[in-house]
């Protein structure tokens, strides 16, 4: 894990509350998590993994607690104000998979929306539903959305966010 304190742009130390809950996990999450970088504002956490994505480890996530420039699907803006969200993205190699590397390239934002929602029933008791193709809904609000990009020439790596 790597935490770099400071108030310039770079990383910042994980915060303990973030830090506990990736040891509680740790080992349910094989490679997810080994390099964790935290900033307090970024433009976009995609934006930070995509620019990492060719020369990190796989499960490489950046978490901010303020996105000045997220988006959503289409591009469009996406509001993510400081202590209201969680915002995450994770280098992903599902070309790597041991079945149908293609086919887990074109299902992963579908299967990480299930895995979140069956993250949120299993922590809250609250059921989560999927609209198609990438948003997460817990009753009538909006709770998530998904974007996933694919980096180099043979798209070999994939952001989540």
């Amino acid at each position: 894990m790597r935490s770099n304190p400071s108030s310039d742009g770079a990383p910042s130390e994980l915060p303990a509350d973030f830090a506990d809950a990736f040891a509680r996990v740790a080992d349910r999450i094989e490679g997810l998590g080994s390099t964790i970088l935290f900033f307090h504002t970024i433009p976009s956490t995609n934006d930070v993994a995509l620019a990492l994505a060719s020369r990190c480890d796989e499960g490489t996530v950046v978490i901010a607690d303020e996105q000045t420039a997220g988006r959503g699907r289409r591009g469009r803006p996406w509001f993510s104000p400081a202590g209201s969200g969680l915002y995450v993205s994770v280098v992903l190699a599902p070309s790597r998979a041991r079945a149908d590397p293609r086919r887990a390239t074109m299902v992963l934002t579908l299967a990480a929306g299930v895995a979140l929602g069956d993250a949120i029933e299993a922590a809250s008791g609250m059921r989560a539903e999927i609209k198609w193709p990438n948003e997460l809904y817990v009753g009538r609000p909006k709770l998530a959305g998904s974007l996933a990009g694919a980096v180099g020439r043979d798209r070999a790596r994939v952001v989540l966010g």
